[in-house]
């Protein structure tokens, strides 16, 4: 097969069925979730490695029925960072899901301050929730330069502690905001072993876990309050955006499982290679005709005892071993249905027709993402050599 056969069946076949069938998917997940609620996960993800990525794949995720309502893929242009383009991701999936009569009641995303903005006052009636773990890893990366400065080495003991505590503060709040600060500031004490501060808060006067016995506190490693590491420590506790973001914790919905779909794009657009949009798209489009068709996969099991599989990792990140649970085999039903359907529309005879929305942006797309258009070569040869010229 020729490389023009090749794009000739890819563009006038092949996408255009696979369109179809995710138009399909779609009405058909967005009435699933809408029976249940109408509250979504967000969250982007960049075609390449690094801060030269082209596309932006924005993506929609309902919390109950863990199916995709809504993606959008766009491309970047004038060198918009990756703030921007979440923002300009979700406002278009917003639009999608309006115009199908899918009004979102809460959202769940990453601390993107803009796109939070955007819904504090566009949208104000939507209930805005920030992800835990994007928020522990960001206090993490915070933690662990301090842990390495002179007399600070003893919060590399508590880097975990802290993460897991904040995890436990959202889940256990009962959806008081002022609480959860609470809690979440509550560990300055905590820390120096001092366990009762009812005349500091008023909603969360003791720590919640059972009294240590006499070995267990010498185990731990307390920090003195007016040490160095205390005071470090202290100014993240109390940093004013981590004290202002932190409501957004209360009662959490979480985005790991747009973390996962987001893996299982790199299987159908690999980072490392670069595609046409309207190939990009497709493509992010099998991604999540293969997300939704496989989505209530249960974890595997052995066939003699019914115990459940795992496997073990280690993790680079913390250095410690990790089980994760070995799923049941994807069913690929649906890549069957699109080849019957390509098959039928050649054998018939039949020329899809792309649709205009389709092409819209292959056409209006840039060639690349530079941030001016290109001069000329001279100029640009001149300018190069001129810096090995002397002042």
């Amino acid at each position: 097969m020729s490389h023009t056969t090749f794009y000739n069946i890819q563009r006038n076949l092949v996408i255009p069925v696979i369109n179809e069938h995710f138009s399909n998917e779609m009405e058909k997940a967005r009435n699933e979730s809408r029976r249940v609620n109408n509250a979504v996960i967000g969250d982007g993800r960049f075609d390449s490695p690094g801060k030269s990525a082209k596309y932006c794949t924005y993506t929609c995720i309902s919390p109950v029925t863990k199916k995709i309502v809504s993606s959008v893929t766009i491309q970047t242009r004038n060198g918009k960072g990756s703030a921007p383009l979440e923002l300009e991701g979700f406002k278009q999936c917003h639009e999608q899901l309006l115009a199908d009569k899918y009004h979102i009641s809460v959202v769940a995303t990453d601390r993107n301050q803009q796109l939070a903005k955007w819904v504090r006052t566009e949208h104000p009636q939507i209930i805005h929730k920030f992800d835990p773990w994007h928020f522990v890893k960001n206090v993490k990366s915070k933690l662990r330069p301090l842990a390495t400065k002179k007399g600070c080495s003893v919060l590399k003991e508590w880097i975990k502690p802290i993460g897991n505590h904040l995890f436990w503060c959202s889940e256990n709040c009962d959806g008081d905001q002022e609480k959860l600060v609470q809690m979440w500031q509550s560990l300055l004490h905590h820390i120096t072993n001092k366990h009762k501060f009812g005349k500091v808060f008023s909603k969360y006067k003791s720590c919640a876990h059972r009294k240590y016995t006499s070995s267990e506190s010498r185990k731990k490693k307390w920090i003195k309050r007016d040490s160095p590491a205390y005071y470090a420590l202290e100014k993240i506790i109390n940093n004013k955006r981590y004290l202002k973001d932190i409501p957004h914790l209360a009662n959490p919905l979480h985005t790991g499982s747009l973390e996962v779909f987001h893996s299982l794009i790199n299987s159908y657009a690999p980072k490392r290679q670069e595609f046409e949009l309207n190939v990009q798209n497709a493509r992010v489009r099998l991604a999540i005709l293969d997300h939704n068709n496989n989505v209530n996969k249960k974890q595997a099991t052995l066939q003699k005892t019914g115990e459940k599989r795992w496997r073990y990792v280690c993790s680079k990140l913390s250095k410690e071993w990790v089980p994760k649970a070995i799923m049941e085999k994807k069913s690929f039903a649906f890549v069957e249905r699109i080849i019957e359907d390509v098959m039928k529309k050649k054998l018939e005879g039949e020329k899809v027709k792309v649709k205009a929305a389709d092409m819209a942006d292959r056409l209006i797309s840039p060639k690349n993402i530079a941030y001016s258009k290109m001069p000329s070569k001279t100029e640009i040869l001149q300018k190069h050599f001129e810096r090995f010229k002397k002042i």
